[in-house]
């Protein structure tokens, strides 16, 4: 029996149809992202057709598409190239400047990132603190009365406790300064069983001076032709130096309240006062010392204590002092003198 024309016509296209066809199409359409998969809706379709991608591609974007062997591949993306896409997931641009860091499809930062502002560059941690900043004329560091800048692996720590500047270093903290034919020098040495504090001037030609404060005494040198002095007045290297002795009072301090205790010196004749060499309470723990003082005019000698405690705290004190002969000078150049 003979087919029809057009009957044969048709049998011969849906013949070729199913074979492996070569020929490539491109089209446009919108992705579509579904159970972590992705899809297109091509223009003029409202069937998703699945697709592999060259690059990266979000919900929403207006992508090319390239049909080929049956398969759909995006090849571009009108909506955000990659280069741009790049861009936005790690800057944003905001009220106080460019966000700089990782961001999330919304546009959130995640974890720590840069703020840059209006002549200001901020450091900003992951619960939205600034922990640096840096301007034409101050930096700035940390966000709370903790923070602390650590130096060189650890081996130099900078921070502030109760107010006070306070550094760290491993063996010593010094510092150093030249000026003209001059070096100066402050050096404060822990890396010992005896810690010592020392102030020394040198000068080219080799002379030097010093001060050396140690837990077991102070020692005291001076260049050939120089001398000492205590408030002007010229000390003596012969017969006893130094005399010194301890006062005790007492006192009463609130809870974040602070107390000042005074006491007068009784201090022989020819001597003058010069310094506190220890102060200790019975709240060591509890009581920390903001200030101290010797006054040789009055020969009272002084020392005030914060209560960082819960509760009212009754306070003891002892002042340990020491004063310095100044009459009768004998000094002879070059000694070292050991209190």
């Amino acid at each position: 029996m003979e087919l029809p024309g057009e009957l044969l016509k048709q049998f011969a296209s849906i013949t070729n149809d199913r074979g492996t066809s070569t020929k490539e199409t491109t089209a446009y359409g919108t992705v579509n992202i579904s159970d972590g998969k992705c899809y297109v809706k091509l223009d003029g379709t409202d069937s998703l057709t699945p697709v592999s991608m060259t690059m990266d591609a979000r919900a929403g974007d207006r992508v090319m598409v390239m049909i080929k062997n049956h398969a759909a591949t995006i090849i571009g993306n009108a909506t955000s190239p990659a280069s741009a896409r790049t861009a936005s997931s790690y800057m944003k641009l905001v009220e106080d400047g460019l966000i700089v860091g990782k961001l999330d499809d919304d546009g959130e930062a995640i974890g720590t990132y840069s703020l840059i502002g209006a002549g200001t560059y901020y450091i900003v941690d992951e619960n939205g603190n600034i922990v640096a900043s840096f301007s034409g004329s101050t930096i700035k560091l940390g966000s709370d009365d903790s923070s602390e800048i650590s130096l060189c692996n650890g081996n130099g720590n900078i921070k502030v406790e109760n107010g006070t500047l306070v550094m760290y270093g491993k063996n010593a903290v010094g510092m150093r300064s030249n000026i003209n034919s001059c070096k100066y020098e402050m050096v404060c040495n822990a890396d010992s069983a005896n810690p010592v504090v020392a102030m020394q001037v040198y000068e080219e030609n080799g002379s030097s001076c010093s001060v050396m404060v140690r837990q077991d005494g102070i020692s005291l040198s001076t260049p050939a032709g120089a001398y000492a002095a205590i408030n002007g007045n010229e000390i003596t290297h012969s017969g006893n130096l130094m005399v010194n002795g301890a006062v005790q009072g007492s006192g009463s301090v609130n809870k974040s309240g602070t107390v000042t205790v005074i006491k007068k010196v009784l201090l022989p004749n020819g001597y003058r006062l010069a310094g506190i060499r220890r102060i200790t309470t019975n709240h060591s723990q509890l009581c920390h010392i903001t200030q101290f003082n010797a006054n040789p005019k009055t020969n009272e000698v002084s020392a005030t204590f914060e209560n960082i405690g819960g509760s009212t705290l009754s306070l003891t004190v002892r002042i340990e002092w020491f004063a310095l002969r100044t009459e009768n000078a004998e000094y002879s150049p070059d000694e070292i003198v050991n209190w």
